[in-house]
């Protein structure tokens, strides 16, 4: 009798066990003669109408969301941009084999599920016991905004109507939320843009926008690689973009390329529509100026020359030939990309000036001089300083050699050597490999500015140089 006791105790325990590890949907049988399952244990259905009410009350419509959702059997990743309360771009990646994959677009029919407010519903539905199968919940919101930040819940066993314990593991999940602003939205408050060029899913699964301003300034923003980079809006393209401004006051349209869902945004200066002919030439436009605005300037050149009055990149690795991004005015006297290749000075109608890379911001080295003469820059050595060369506006005159340290903000101005009364022409320069020397070969003779023929080497600690 004990043992028979026994072995209905263990069997009802083993039952209980079975049961919390379940997962699979059913309805409990009428049956009495079988254990009670475990019920589930969720949070107050209050605590979600808060949160509900508290997201609601934020007014946060526009934001970007990462939602990181690990089932049974499958780990996801799924990044939203919401814009007005509409998904506007969405992407997926997978867990395979402990990395995430590439991001692929994500239908935004099926990523509006994981909008805020959707996953407070979803939630809310869980808890109530409205889903599939009973779960058990915990969750973390957020104390403001009513975010789900943490999400753990675990389905419970049911009964099939044969009365056999069914497991639902295919039902549990974990979620881990985080959002962030749109960085479109937080680079230049309180500036209007008036052109709006959107990119959304496609082979790329892209996220990204464009925003152009009147001052010629320009915002390229990734929310879901979470990068953003400012640059100057080419003085040229800008130009032809304001002149078909004047013949509408709004342009909204929306194409699909390739699969890639692109929206333009245009606000004009006229009355009316844009005609066929303007519609076209703005598209064109901003296929270009989304090119020119949304890669560092530098990234991948090797090979960097003058032409037509433009600064060219040639890089390799893309096997292509691209115009610097940078505001000029007027003619472009020359150009140098420093060792590491983040810097690029180069000279114009408004002097001499270094540009940074990986932002697109510019710093002015010497301001054009009134007298007719210009600066031009020659050769970084791996210092970050700059060997710069004042060319004289008419024959005669005296070049200037000086070098500028970057990093000091200061200039060292070069002396010519005894006896020499200036540099005179030049056919190149060179650095030595510690920075510390530099070697200047003057013209031959019998040119008219061969005032230092041969060989000098100028000494960059003090600026005295002999022959």
């Amino acid at each position: 009798m004990i043992k028979r006791n026994r072995l209905i105790y263990v069997s009802l325990l083993l039952m209980y066990f079975l049961s919390a590890c379940a997962t699979s949907p059913t309805t409990t049988p009428t049956s009495s003669g079988l254990p009670v399952l475990p019920t589930p244990d969720v949070p107050p259905l209050a605590e979600f109408d808060k949160a509900i009410q508290k997201w609601e009350n934020s007014g946060n419509t526009s934001y970007y969301l990462e939602v990181e959702e690990r089932s049974d059997n499958r780990e996801v990743l799924v990044r939203l941009v919401v814009k007005d309360g509409e998904v506007r771009a969405a992407q997926i990646l997978e867990r395979v084999e402990g990395a995430w994959s590439e991001p692929s677009a994500y239908p935004l029919e099926e990523a509006s599920n994981y909008t805020v407010g959707a996953l407070l519903k979803r939630l809310r539905s869980d808890a109530a016991g409205e889903g599939a199968v009973p779960l058990s919940m915990n969750v973390v919101f957020d104390e403001s905004m009513g975010l789900p930040r943490v999400v753990n819940a675990t389905a419970m066993a049911t009964y099939t109507e044969a009365g056999t314990v069914r497991l639902n593991r295919e039902f549990s999940y974990v979620m881990v939320t985080r959002i962030q602003p749109l960085l479109e939205e937080i680079t230049f408050p309180g500036k209007t843009p008036f052109f709006i060029l959107t990119r959304s899913n496609g082979p790329q699964a892209l996220c990204d926008s464009l925003l152009l301003y009147e001052d010629r300034t320009s915002q390229y923003s990734d929310d879901c690689r979470q990068s953003s980079l400012s640059l100057e809006v080419p003085e040229n393209l800008m130009q032809q973009l304001l002149d078909q401004l004047t013949a509408f006051d709004f342009l909204d349209e929306t194409r699909e390329v390739n699969g890639t869902i692109i929206r333009l945004q245009v606000t004009g200066k006229g009355n009316g529509s844009p005609t066929p002919q303007s519609v076209q030439t703005i598209w064109e436009l901003s296929t270009r100026l989304n090119e020119l605005l949304s890669y560092p300037l530098g990234a991948g050149v090797t090979f960097m020359y003058l032409q037509n009055n433009e600064i060219l990149g040639m890089d390799m690795q893309r096997q292509t030939v691209l115009p610097a991004r940078i505001s000029k005015s007027g003619t472009l006297r020359g150009a140098a990309m420093n060792v590491d290749q983040n810097w690029l000075a180069f000279s114009d109608d408004r002097g001499l000036r270094a540009q940074e890379v990986a932002t697109g911001t510019s710093q002015s080295l010497y301001a054009q001089p009134a007298d007719g003469s210009y600066y031009v820059p020659r050769l970084w050595n791996n210092k970050n300083e700059l060997l710069v060369t004042r060319i004289p506006s008419g024959e005669g005159g005296s070049y200037q050699h000086s070098i500028f340290r970057l990093e000091e903000k200061r200039e060292l101005a070069l002396t010519p050597p005894a006896g020499v009364e200036g540099f005179g022409c030049d056919t190149g320069v060179d650095w030595s490999p510690d920075g510390n020397l530099l070697a200047i070969t003057g013209l031959g003779y019998g040119s008219s500015c061969n005032l230092n023929p041969g060989l000098t080497i100028v000494n960059s600690e003090d600026g005295t140089s002999r022959k």
